[in-house]
């Protein structure tokens, strides 16, 4: 019982690495649709996240949340909107707090700006979110090993000790 209460505790660790890849490819694929609505159709907040609502990811319920805040009170900063979003909707989700603060310091940065400006700051947090996914997968071999050892030894050492 013990062993398999080990093992199971690593393979959870191993799938919530993999989740938190998974969210940040999925960041990576909404922000270049935000680029894509900004450059091409030359849309608005507003319109951007009304239209990213409708996805079915974990992003669609934040952004549905973002879209309801800017029309309820949209005289408060977008910064605050943003920050109350991302603490609201994705508190549940594999990403850590440091990918918390990065979105974060995305909303500070992109809601302050103009097109121009917007579309280099989502240039550039999509390359690093890009590179840290890129990271994460390549290291996600081996820290999978680690968890599942750990794991099994930690298991066997339990058994140990109470026996």
């Amino acid at each position: 019982m013990i062993l398999f209460s080990g093992t199971g505790l690593s393979l959870c660790m191993c799938k919530n690495a993999t989740m938190r890849i998974n969210s940040l490819r999925e960041q990576l694929r909404i922000f270049n649709i935000i680029s894509g609505q900004i450059r091409f159709e030359q849309a608005s907040l507003p319109e951007i996240a009304l239209s990213l609502s409708e996805s079915k990811s974990e992003y669609g319920y934040f952004f549905k949340k973002l879209c309801e805040k800017m029309k309820e009170d949209h005289k408060r900063p977008f910064i605050r909107l943003w920050q109350e979003c991302i603490s609201e909707c994705l508190r549940d989700t594999a990403l850590t707090a440091g990918d918390k603060d990065e979105l974060n310091s995305f909303g500070r940065d992109f809601g302050s700006t103009d097109r121009q400006l917007q579309l280099g700051i989502i240039n550039d947090y999509t390359k690093r979110i890009g590179e840290k996914a890129d990271e994460l997968e390549k290291a996600k071999k081996s820290t999978n090993k680690l968890y599942c050892t750990l794991g099994i030894l930690g298991s066997l050492f339990i058994i140990i000790v109470l026996y």
